[in-house]
């Protein structure tokens, strides 16, 4: 299918003008409209053959952050008497289309799922991003990968991108800074409750309006995620999961 006017360049538009000049003003006025959408179309199937690869969304990794709507967490802040709700309100499933023009080297269509949650919040979480990617080297093999990001008030971060060599810094720019696979457990606890493959992650975020900071991310099977610390230069906060109702 083709990918519509959205995908339109900026000769094909040029064209379009000066074939409209064209016919404006003689007999084949009335076809005007008609040429130009047959323009359109076959300039957007144009841009679509430009597209290599798709990648989908893999059953193992939405296991770790699909949710349906009404799926709940409660966290407690820092061991006090401080508790936040997170309840996914609403879902967003589309595919996307990166790079569409010729200069671009990483041109592939890809699935992605936007959960939307209740606000306001304590933690300022305004909804998550599951999608799709590039795949990775990983010893010397081309692995499909996926990411989740996660959208806060005043940044987003990737918080999962776990086709990655343990210990590597994959830098993301200067927007979400560096993410790094820190350990990957079959089992691990937490205060009151035990999960099973536990993804523990890092990112390193330098444009934070309170200065670097660094995030800790454990995310489980099956209840996403479990606990995280956020340190800047003058706070450290830790958020852990006491209570949930999920459905995926």
């Amino acid at each position: 299918m083709c990918a519509g006017i959205q995908g339109i360049n900026t000769e094909s538009l040029h064209f379009i003008k000066c074939l409209d000049k064209f016919v404006s003003g003689g007999k084949m006025k009335k076809y005007r409209l008609l040429i130009a959408l047959f323009v359109l179309l076959t300039a957007s199937c144009q841009q679509d053959a430009l597209v290599e690869e798709y990648y989908e969304l893999s059953a193992e990794f939405l296991s770790y952050c699909y949710f349906e709507p009404g799926s709940y967490w409660v966290y407690q802040k820092n061991n006090e008497n401080v508790f936040d709700t997170i309840v996914v309100d609403s879902i967003i499933s589309y595919t996307g289309v990166n790079g569409l023009t010729e200069e671009s080297d990483n041109r592939f269509i890809y699935d992605a799922i936007e959960e939307l949650v209740q606000i306001p919040n304590k933690q300022n979480i305004r909804k998550w991003e599951i999608a799709a990617s590039l795949k990775t080297n990983v010893s010397g093999n081309e692995v499909s990968n996926e990411l989740l990001r996660i959208y806060f008030n005043d940044r987003y971060n990737i918080a999962l991108y776990p086709n990655t060599p343990q210990g590597e810094k994959i830098d993301f720019g200067s927007k979400e800074g560096y993410y790094e696979t820190m350990a990957h457990f079959s089992q691990f606890s937490i205060p009151g409750n035990t999960f099973y493959e536990v993804y523990h992650t890092r990112v390193y975020d330098s444009l934070h309006p309170g200065g670097i900071r660094i995030t800790d991310f454990y995310i489980a099977r099956n209840h996403g995620i479990i606990t995280y610390t956020y340190q800047t230069p003058v706070d450290t906060v830790t958020w852990k999961l006491v209570d949930w109702d999920l459905t995926q």
